[in-house]
């Protein structure tokens, strides 16, 4: 039924709703031949560039570097009861869609929620829910730098135009901006939550800050 919608949705042109479908399809256990011959059609139709499979759970974070070369993927390698244990991101060959290196250990121990590729795609920043940030090399899939500050989970990270500096920003409701080569604190922007209103007694609350992005040319 999924395969048969996937194929028609193709010939209608809807290529992300036949791409859904027919990974749906094939999804259960031993699927039929038909779902796999409808994902093998949509995914080589116009409109699909590759199909990565690696992440055995849902993906909460994608990056694509500036040169077009690689794909960077975050989720979680082991999920107990509902709770990330391990994260989990993959750096693609976007050219060959292979994996170039898969991280399911590290420092990161929750789910990866935000990815940012340096300006030169040497170096992957890494934020995770349990409030870790780390800088990754590229080439050798090691950490670099860990950066450390916020209080609770990092939910996004952006990187300067000048490649010198990354903002990070989390549930404390703090953005940080960081120096590159050193990890050292530069800046700090509070103010998120400041005009809630709060009742005589209760304690001042901040919102948890969930995207951060520099302008074009990083003067803000």
């Amino acid at each position: 039924m999924l395969a048969n919608e996937a194929t028609d949705a193709f010939t209608k042109g809807d290529s992300d709703l036949a791409l859904n479908l027919a990974l749906e399809a094939i999804s259960i256990e031993d699927p039929p031949l038909n779902s796999i011959r409808s994902l093998v059609e949509v995914a080589r139709g116009i409109g699909t560039r590759a199909v990565l499979n690696g992440h055995t759970d849902a993906i909460r974070s994608l990056a694509i570097s500036a040169d077009n070369r690689f794909i960077a993927s975050g989720s979680c390698a082991e999920l107990v009861e509902d709770v990330c244990e391990s994260g989990e991101f993959i750096l693609w060959d976007l050219a060959q869609s292979a994996i170039v290196w898969q991280i399911e250990e590290s420092i990161h121990q929750g789910w990866i929620t935000d990815v940012a590729f340096s300006p030169d795609a040497t170096l992957l920043l890494v934020a995770s829910s349990d409030g870790t940030v780390a800088l990754w090399n590229v080439s050798t899939g090691q950490v670099d730098l860990q950066i450390t500050g916020h209080e609770g989970a990092v939910n996004a990270v952006a990187y300067h135009p000048d490649g010198e500096l990354v903002a990070t920003a989390g549930t404390d409701g703090i953005i940080y901006l960081w120096d590159v080569a050193t990890g050292e604190e530069i800046r700090t922007f509070v103010g998120h939550g400041d005009n809630l209103d709060v009742a005589e007694g209760e304690e001042d609350v901040s919102i948890a800050v969930n995207d951060i992005v520099f302008n074009l040319d990083g003067s803000e």
